[in-house]
């Protein structure tokens, strides 16, 4: 019985629809930043963001006796539109710190490069797939002994 075409495989599809949705968010998080933050500890916020070609996690802390004490409420949800567009292929990996002089709140985010994780999720997806591909071409070919 000859293999099943790829095009019928649903790692083939659901492969394509995940590496259409990174690409998306790719080239949105030029132009716009999205995000997710919730309060964790009275002065801690921490949260993850797409923007500026990165997919971030940031984590915010408050001073005690700060007038800073972040937006009311526990959890929030981040949309920034900007005009201008960043670069498409920024450096791998973002690491900023930074800690103001009181009272203002310390900044901690560590990013990594969207290109970068969907390379990295086009490399993996087409090895399996190749692997699957060379899997079902053995077996409905088995070798004479």
């Amino acid at each position: 019985m000859p293999p099943r075409p790829i095009h019928r495989w649903k790692s083939l599809w659901l492969g394509l629809i995940i590496l259409l949705f990174l690409t998306w968010a790719w080239a949105r998080s030029r132009t716009h930043a999205d995000g997710v933050i919730i309060q964790l500890y009275s002065l801690t916020w921490t949260g993850v963001e797409s923007a500026d070609g990165y997919a971030m996690w940031n984590t915010i802390t408050y001073r005690p006796g700060s007038p800073y004490t972040g937006p009311p409420g526990r959890f929030h949800t981040i949309a920034v539109s900007r005009k201008q567009a960043g670069d498409w292929f920024k450096p791998p990996i973002k690491i900023e710190n930074r800690d103001l002089q009181p009272p203002q709140p310390t900044f901690t985010s560590h990013g990594i490069a969207l290109w970068l994780i969907t390379l990295l999720y086009l490399l993996t997806w087409l090895s399996f797939l190749a692997w699957r591909w060379q899997r079902i071409r053995k077996a409905s070919h088995p070798q004479p002994t």
